[in-house]
């Protein structure tokens, strides 16, 4: 920094604690901002994917300092829920809660494993304790496809279960599942399907939108327009819009909602300190 680019250096480093903690409060929105943009252009452009992109929120969560704001991308639950369980137009799918030293019951891991069930095909629910049984609107073509493949699959996979342990299956065709499952939102299902692929490939989107924050994002960020703004808080006393810092959002994410996206951080693997 230049001494004659600074018109009352004095001035500027009274101001330098209150600046400094601005431009921080103000990377982290920014920050949280350019990931948000990313992942959005990164969700398939796809029909089925649009209420995902649409579900997706970025804001402030609420009961952070002004000192150490947080910001947080979510998805709003209210955006589109499964009101009923219509049995011929549903699929279900089993997504094990893989969590540190904990072992899944083998068969749980077999119902995973030939995802999508229908209704009448699930053998059993599983324990919420090490799954989330997912649901899923589906054309009845698509649920009567799903069911024959089952059908078809139904001794392979009464043998595995067998083996491992399970013994209250009937011989009959009545494999059903309780009438009270949990439907999930469908943004939800979206997230998990595109990122980590649950009964297809998967299209990864957040971990590359945040990694690509960590290499390389923060620089390019500061050669924008609102990153030169940045730049300035530091070296022109005149400039004084680091006063109105962090930008406010319109949405606001309560702190313990925020901290039930904490299971789904811990599932992307990222360790970017």
């Amino acid at each position: 920094m230049k001494s004659l680019d600074v018109k009352d250096l004095p001035k500027l480093l009274r101001e330098w604690p209150e600046r400094t903690t601005a431009l921080r409060a103000q990377t982290a929105y920014l920050s949280t901002e350019r990931v948000f943009n990313d992942i959005q252009q990164r969700i398939p452009a796809s029909q089925e994917y649009t209420t995902y992109r649409k579900a997706l929120r970025f804001g402030r969560v609420a009961g952070t300092s002004e000192e150490e704001p947080a910001f947080a991308i979510y998805a709003d639950p209210k955006a589109r829920r499964v009101k009923r369980l219509d049995r011929n137009k549903v699929l279900l799918y089993v997504k094990v809660k893989r969590k540190r030293r904990l072992r899944i019951p083998p068969e749980i891991l077999i119902l995973e494993k030939f995802n999508p069930w229908t209704v009448d095909t699930l053998p059993f629910s599983p324990d919420k304790r090490w799954a989330l049984t997912i649901t899923r609107k589906a054309g009845a073509r698509v649920v009567d496809s799903i069911a024959a493949k089952k059908k078809f699959q139904r001794s392979k996979i009464r043998k595995m279960l067998f083996k491992a342990g399970v013994r209250k299956l009937k011989k009959d065709n009545d494999l059903k599942v309780p009438k009270q499952i949990t439907g999930l939102p469908d943004v939800a299902l979206e997230a998990i399907r595109a990122e980590f692929g649950l009964g297809k490939r998967a299209i990864p989107h957040w971990r590359p939108a945040i990694l690509g924050l960590v290499h390389g994002g923060l620089r390019s960020m500061l050669k924008t327009a609102t990153g030169k703004e940045l730049i300035s808080a530091f070296t022109e006393s005149d400039f004084q819009n680091w006063r109105k810092w962090p930008t406010r959002t319109t949405r606001h994410l309560k702190f313990a909602e925020a901290r039930k996206y904490q299971g789904f951080q811990k599932r992307l693997g990222l360790r970017v300190s």
